[in-house]
């Protein structure tokens, strides 16, 4: 009897949890909603616009101190309540500079914006979000490629766009990025070392934070880990890799602290090294585990790890 009440209630969180993935991972899309909803959403959104440019142009023609503040006040007010329009609805669009430092900047920002309110233009970028999310352990190089082509991505830093875009959805699913990093440095059949070579989302803070649990969903690590296996096999990387955390990962994850790039609190457990041909995971611990049973604090050290390796001229 027990085991049969055990089995009824993962079922109904199995399905409660598929249910809520779907609307977290997805933010909605055109396709799902009439284009009449999605107007009703730009209208929202051009209305909160023509308030904050009529704010401007009172600025603009007031000299009063008190009356320039309280507009200033104002406009900032609308910002604030735009902003959480669009990470609300979850929508593939954002305001680039938000917030701004000056009104003429501001300005700026609003025009770029405004280019981006089109209905066709939504439609597109929700289609894209909506193929991303398609991709599986059986099509996901195509997925990638579809990717790699739509953010013209031809050099490294071109990913960093994917890092900062809202096509995924707002703080969502960071590892579909590292996974195209992966693809384009496979396809391209090159090996990257950070070793005197700076990229942001390569760093050890960008890591351990992007790859965090609460922003990404756990389906995507078997690819992940295919991708890690066919990058090692390309290029000249030992099949047992040592795993070498920086010094302040101890400190940071050993001891329940809360740094100031995450509230970290939880120990994670600290990897000894990594076989890829064996695909076993061998931990500090001794313990032994096979690569299927991955979780996001093995991937942060040994993604951390992989790109640390010294690139050395081919002969």
């Amino acid at each position: 009897m027990k085991t049969k009440n055990y089995l009824d209630l993962y079922n109904k969180y199995k399905l409660k949890y598929l249910k809520l993935k779907k609307q977290n991972q997805y933010g909605g899309s055109i396709s799902e909603k009439s284009k009449d909803f999605a107007q009703l959403q730009l209208d929202k959104i051009n209305n909160i616009i023509n308030e904050i440019e009529d704010l401007l142009k009172k600025i603009k023609i007031k000299t009063l101190s008190e009356d320039l503040s309280r507009y200033t006040n104002q406009i900032n007010n609308l910002m604030d309540s735009l902003n959480n329009y669009l990470e609300s609805n979850d929508m593939p669009i954002k305001i680039n500079g938000y917030p701004f430092f000056d009104l003429e900047e501001l300005e700026e920002g609003l025009t770029k914006f405004k280019n981006e309110l089109d209905i066709e233009k939504l439609k597109s970028k929700y289609k894209l979000r909506e193929t991303i999310y398609s991709i599986d352990e059986k099509d996901y190089e195509k997925i990638l490629d579809i990717i790699i082509e739509e953010f013209n991505i031809t050099q490294l830093i071109d990913i960093e766009k994917i890092f900062t875009s809202t096509i995924l959805g707002y703080n969502k699913n960071y590892i579909i990025g590292y996974m195209v990093l992966f693809r384009f440095l496979i396809k391209n059949k090159i090996q990257l070392s950070t070793i005197n070579n700076n990229i942001s989302y390569l760093t050890f803070n960008s890591i351990f934070t992007l790859l965090n649990n609460a922003f990404n969903n756990e389906e995507y690590i078997p690819i992940m880990i295919e991708l890690i296996n066919q990058y090692i096999k390309l290029n000249p990387i030992k099949k047992v890799i040592q795993i070498r955390n920086p010094p302040e990962i101890e400190k940071i994850y050993g001891f329940n602290e809360i740094q100031i790039f995450g509230n970290i609190n939880e120990k994670i457990d600290f990897i000894d090294s990594y076989d890829s041909k064996n695909k076993v995971i061998i931990y500090k611990s001794g313990i032994v585990k096979d690569e299927k049973k991955t979780n996001f604090d093995d991937l942060k050290q040994i993604i951390n790890t992989l790109f640390r390796i010294p690139v050395f001229p081919k002969k």
